[in-house]
């Protein structure tokens, strides 16, 4: 268990002051990475592939994917791999559509190349052996209650990710700033709608969320053997984002982890020692 929660939370997410500099880049996130090269693999395009320990209990589980976007490249290929089932969590109208067209198309051949920009056309996926029931969508966004709440827009157009702590904007989350409304769901009710006991793997990619909702999960007691994180705020380097992610570091291996893979700027791996 986990020890200050509480003094955690008091202490890390909260609005920046208005004396915060952005253009401070002083610090940099180098967390502590173990050697466990034995086993590792990686799947997903360049864009949206990650790294992981190929481990036997992730053959014909159930994972949690957190923020799909129009790059399912990873989920595709786990389910292939592991013959498993991806539960993909993301409320984006844009995800919402792009997941539509894979159900669609479900049998189809892998017929182009990944592109690297995050937007996969759907025929750059092997679909050939995947059914409706390996592949769900939970139209809601994970956080830390069940709630209706602002997810705010992102500045360029071309971009498909909002963000419920609006990260790129300062953490502003003024009701000014574009935003959609969103339900939410909570790591227990997920694992009771879909009947888990236990999670193998995680995938978390939630636009800055993801600070909150790890701290959330630890705090409800769940543990997943292995977590894929992107560390969004990383992307902004500055003093406070370091701050808050070394904290969220310590964490992790105050709860048993190791972390084996850091893709910069801001993708890690973290497993749970007991199956190392």
């Amino acid at each position: 268990m986990i020890k200050n929660i509480k003094k955690f939370l008091s202490r890390n997410f909260k609005k920046k002051s208005s004396s915060f500099n952005p253009e401070i880049k002083s610090v940099s996130f180098n967390p502590e990475i173990s050697d466990t090269s034995r086993n590792m693999i990686r799947l997903g395009s360049v864009y949206g592939g990650w790294n992981l320990l190929d481990h036997e209990n992730l053959y014909k589980s159930t994972i949690l994917s957190f923020g799909s976007g129009e790059d399912i490249s990873f989920d595709i290929e786990y389910i292939n791999k592991f013959h498993a089932t991806v539960i993909l969590v993301d409320p984006t109208p844009r995800a919402v559509e792009h997941y539509s067209k894979v159900l669609a198309s479900l049998g189809s051949l892998k017929e182009k190349e990944y592109t690297n920009d995050g937007n996969q056309p759907i025929d750059s996926y092997d679909l050939s052996k995947i059914k409706k029931e390996n592949l769900y969508l939970e139209q809601k966004a994970i956080w830390t209650e069940n709630c209706l709440i602002p997810f705010f827009k992102p500045s360029k157009i071309t971009s498909v990710s909002h963000s419920i702590v609006n990260f790129k904007n300062n953490y502003n989350k003024d009701l000014s700033q574009p935003h959609i409304l969103v339900e939410t769901i909570t790591i227990n009710e997920l694992m009771k709608k879909y009947n888990l006991g236990e999670l193998p793997l995680i995938k978390m990619d939630i636009e800055g969320a993801e600070t909150e909702v790890l701290v959330d999960f630890f705090n409800k007691g769940v543990y997943p053997n292995q977590v894929l994180v992107e560390f969004d705020g990383l992307q902004i380097k500055d003093e406070y984002n370091v701050k808050m992610y070394s904290d969220i570091d310590k964490l992790f291996r105050d709860a048993g982890y190791v972390c084996v893979s850091f893709d910069r700027p801001a993708n890690l791996l973290y497993i749970n020692e007991h199956i190392l």
